[in-house]
């Protein structure tokens, strides 16, 4: 028998709230508080009220971009949800709080079709076997919620179960819900309070409900034996035996509920939290199992610095006590989370979601003990290069980059201070907190595409020397020759010493600064001033000044050899370009598909699955950018992408007019 834990709390849950953006996840979250009375009123996202909205950003832009958490009770249970922003900027995040809970919410609303994102979703369900609600909102509108599950239902390979139904009045207003298990309608208040009566269904209402209820009771008892048994002996199961088969399908992921909400006129709240309590799995590990621990996500709180949401698997942390390998911090305070309030936690045993403010060992995704794999950060579909005003501010800046890129594993930064990340939105949301908590303001802008030369033959013997005669005596020497030939790696140059180098042509002291200009000789091409790639570079002989030459000296004559090399091998101008993966709704596809055409790029491979195609496409990226924009609109918003480098290829003869061919280099005095 679990133990009771000292504030009461025996058992609890995580439960993720996801779906594609704007279906009222937030919204959601924000009812479930109203419901359970941990907050006074039901917030709004567009008046930037909603509880769970926590930075000034997202209030202003009535958008989340930032998790956020909340707990409440009931009885002697606990249930922590995690409010995940729907934008595929965050798909990360998504997945990693998906993989860390007990158990997920998957929010649509019937306003749209079903969208790729939410598609996406149920995919990433499906490999962690998560057991899941889904929750119809926005059921204010037509109530047409039967139209966008076929797709969900192919893909989630779990039976869906409806035991609500739309409660609608004589002028097809909605005004609650049909509670089909038992047979009663649920009247809300028009005014917004939450407050509801039960009522006698109509005839044709009841009779509606009787047929869903015999639909449901038959998969409850598919799910079972023991229930699979007596039904085919009464034909029935009593309500207290459908609930109980409802609670062990959901935990075993065969059976999926569909709930019924309205959040912006607070309908369906109390029905939605009887079901999380009665129907979602807790942590069940016992409290005195060996501790394990999941790092859900870090944020950058503006008051308190870097924030790490940890989940207790299994086991109690006990607050003097070190929590390896996470850390080997003794005395750690450990705080709950609702929306951006804090307090001391109360309860640290299984199910608990929990904040610290002192550093931890871990990433986001990571998972003490060995339970199971942590989830891997999808492709980056954007770059961005980032520049400040006040150039004092640039190291700063980098400072803090570094440190975002070290609290979020999607986010990755060059010492260029180029960043990539999963999307605009992405961004904003890290330059807003660098903003307000280090007082950088930073700038976005499109960082220059990397475009080459690219060697195309080989040559031998070429020779490079400096030398500088002082007084008709040498007072600076040095002498290479180098073989140069083109080699299949993007990599600019790799430089090596052939092996029929004698010991006496080149000291070896030498050898760093020559590979050195060897490098830097490489910068600039001879068709277009551009870097140099795909060179296979070999130091075959040399000739030193045992008293003059310098390190200097063979740097000046590697420069000198390799142009002459480049020169005499010929070079191409090359482009990168990007493979995109694109989830996009199957009528987007043509669209998609065209834009291609128009834009010089190379379509690899479309697969087309009812309502969602998977497109990939090559892109030269000076494309890409441009892209990103011209997608939201061939898409309304329902898609999403990633992007990676795919290589380089040659440019066309039509483009390389836009480079022009540098000015004829002069050597140093003596240099040749």
């Amino acid at each position: 028998m679990t133990k009771r834990s000292a504030n009461g709390v025996n058992r609890a849950s995580v439960v993720a709230i996801v779906g594609h953006r704007s279906v009222g996840k937030t919204s959601l979250a924000d009812l479930l508080l109203c419901t359970v009375g941990a907050t006074r009123s039901l917030g709004r996202v567009d008046d930037g009220t909603a509880f769970m909205d926590v930075s000034a950003v997202e209030r202003r832009r009535a958008l989340s971009l930032w998790s956020s958490t909340a707990w409440f009770d009931r009885e002697n249970a606990r249930i922590s949800i995690i409010d995940v922003p729907g934008s595929s900027d965050f798909r990360f995040e998504r997945n990693t709080a998906v993989w860390g809970s007990d158990a997920t919410l998957l929010v649509v609303d019937e306003v749209d079709e079903v969208s790729p994102g939410a598609l996406e979703i149920v995919a990433h369900m499906n490999r962690h076997e998560s057991p899941v609600m889904i929750v119809i909102n926005k059921l204010e509108t037509i109530h047409r919620h039967h139209v966008a599950l076929p797709a969900i239902q192919r893909g989630i390979k779990r039976k869906l179960i409806y035991p609500q139904q739309p409660l609608v009045d004589e002028d097809g207003r909605l005004v609650g819900i049909v509670d089909v298990i038992r047979g009663v309608g649920v009247r809300y208040a028009l005014d917004g309070t939450g407050a509801f009566s039960e009522e006698p269904l109509t005839v044709k209402q009841a009779a509606k409900a009787l047929v869903a209820r015999d639909v449901l009771v038959e998969r409850v008892a598919m799910t079972d034996d023991a229930l699979l048994e007596r039904f085919l002996e009464e034909f029935e199961l009593s309500n207290e035996q459908v609930y109980e088969g409802i609670r062990s399908a959901v935990a075993s992921s065969q059976l999926v509920p569909v709930l019924l909400t309205s959040a912006v006129r607070a309908i369906g709240g109390e029905q939605l939290v009887d079901a999380m309590f009665s129907w979602m799995p807790s942590s069940a590990e016992d409290a005195h199992s060996e501790l394990a621990l999941q790092h859900i996500t870090s944020q950058l709180d503006e008051k308190y610095g870097p924030v790490h949401w940890l989940r207790v698997v299994k086991g109690t942390i006990k607050p003097n006590e070190p929590i390896f390998p996470f850390d080997s911090c003794r005395g750690r305070q450990y705080y709950q989370l609702r929306g951006g309030r804090r307090s001391r936690a109360t309860y640290l045993g299984p199910g608990a979601l929990l904040a610290v403010y002192s550093p931890v060992a871990t990433r986001s995704g990571e998972v003490s003990g060995g339970l199971r794999e942590s989830p891997t950060p999808p492709p980056y579909a954007m770059r961005f290069g980032l520049a400040v005003d006040d150039e004092k501010q640039r190291g700063l800046l980098l400072a803090a980059l570094k440190e975002v890129a070290q609290l979020d594993p999607a986010v990755s930064v060059s010492s260029e201070m180029i960043i990539a990340l999963h999307g605009r939105l992405h961004l904003d949301r890290w330059l807003d907190v660098i903003e307000r908590t280090r007082g950088i303001k930073a700038h976005a802008y499109e960082p220059p595409i990397a475009y080459r030369e690219r060697l195309v033959g080989a040559v031998e013997g070429v020779q490079g020397i400096h030398e500088l005669m002082v007084d008709g005596e040498v007072s600076e020497f040095g002498q290479v020759t180098l073989s140069v030939a083109p080699h299949g790696l993007e990599m600019e140059v790799v430089c090596s010493v052939d092996e029929g180098l004698a010991d006496d042509a080149i000291p070896e002291k030498f050898i760093d600064a020559l590979s050195g200009g060897i490098v830097a000789g490489a910068q600039k091409g001879p068709m277009a001033g551009l870097p140099v790639m795909g060179m296979d570079v070999r130091i075959m002989d040399g000739e030193y000044d045992m008293f003059q030459s310098k390190e200097g000296h063979f740097w000046a004559a590697g420069s000198n050899a390799i142009t002459q090399a480049i020169r005499d091998a010929g070079t191409e101008v090359v482009e990168p370009w990007s493979v995109i993966h694109a989830s996009v709704p199957a009528q987007s596809v043509g669209t998609l598909l065209a834009d291609a055409v128009n834009h010089e790029a190379r379509v690899i491979d479309v697969e087309v699955d009812a309502q969602i195609a998977v497109v990939t496409v090559e892109y030269p990226e000076r494309e890409v950018q441009q892209l990103r924009v011209r997608f939201a609109a061939i898409t309304s918003g329902l898609g999403s992408l990633t992007v990676s480098h795919r290589g380089y290829r040659k440019m066309p003869e039509h483009l390389l007019r836009q480079f022009q061919v540098p000015e004829e280099r002069h050597q140093d005095k003596g240099s040749r």
